[in-house]
């Protein structure tokens, strides 16, 4: 496990040096029982002003590391104190990104801060590659996809929060209200795709493909089968433990909502038995 430098804590100073005003600080000082060196300051000149947040924060830690003979533990209290989760309930925005700014730099050092707030140790990054995909969020991930924009429509709370099992089955509820309001049926998962893509009687079809030619009709059916797979993974209500994929893997989400997009451009194309002349 490698030693976490001073220059280290430095970096992390800065990020939760940005979370708390001076009195604040001040208050999470004297909570963790970390010296106050500010203090000793105002002795020889009362009239003096905080130091900046970041050093005050900084210079606690590191004093208190060298009281301890060098073990960590003053860090972890000091980044579990203010990325306590319970502080951004109002503010997962601000929460996510703190996090996601901990864990780059802690990645590198066998560290990660989880989701509970809670300080956790990790195989560390060998590589800034390796970093920035272990510690980007799913929408960061997603952004340079550029998904149609109606997956995200009906998930945005949930990716908030870092959600990936309750984002993905989201999404693919609104995919299947994309179908029904297609179709102009109240049906839904695997009955509403088989009324809606049945080769004997379409309701729905795609422009320029008359279900002539074997080819015709194999694509069709694909249509149906990858709308069946988003159902069967991730849309079944009764699918609470999904097995074919890790509802807690950022890959395993990214991969859902690939196809989720997939399936909303090919809907582009799509036209009711209304538009079969056309």
């Amino acid at each position: 496990m490698k030693k976490i430098t001073e220059a280290t804590i430095e970096q992390i100073a800065k990020v939760l040096g940005r979370e708390l005003t001076g009195s604040e600080i001040t208050s999470m000082l004297e909570n963790l029982s970390l010296y106050d060196f500010d203090n000793d300051r105002r002795v020889s000149n009362p009239n003096l002003t905080n130091t900046t947040k970041w050093r005050r924060i900084n210079e606690s830690i590191i004093a208190k590391i060298h009281d301890v003979y060098g073990n960590h533990a003053p860090l972890w209290n000091v980044i579990q104190y203010v990325a306590n989760p319970a502080r951004y309930i109002k503010q997962p925005g601000q929460w996510r990104n703190l996090r996601q700014s901990i864990n780059e730099i802690l990645i590198f050092n066998s560290y990660e801060l989880g989701d509970d707030g809670l300080i956790n140790q990790v195989s560390a990054a060998n590589t800034m590659t390796e970093a920035l995909e272990r510690t980007q969020s799913l929408s960061n991930r997603l952004t340079p996809l550029k998904l149609d924009r109606r997956v995200m429509m009906f998930c945005r709370e949930e990716l908030l929060r870092e959600d990936y099992f309750h984002a993905i089955f989201e999404a693919s509820k609104g995919l299947m209200s994309r179908i029904q309001s297609l179709s102009g049926l109240q049906l839904d998962g695997t009955p509403l795709i088989e009324k809606s893509f049945s080769l004997r009687a379409p309701i729905l079809f795609l422009r320029n493909n008359r279900l002539q030619t074997a080819d015709e009709r194999d694509m069709y059916f694909a249509i149906s089968a990858l709308l069946k797979t988003i159902v069967y993974m991730y849309r079944n209500p009764q699918a609470h433990h999904p097995k074919l994929y890790d509802e807690k893997n950022i890959d395993d989400a990214v991969s859902a909502f690939v196809m989720i997009s997939k399936a909303h451009r090919i809907l582009d194309n799509v036209m009711d038995v209304r538009g079969w002349d056309e």
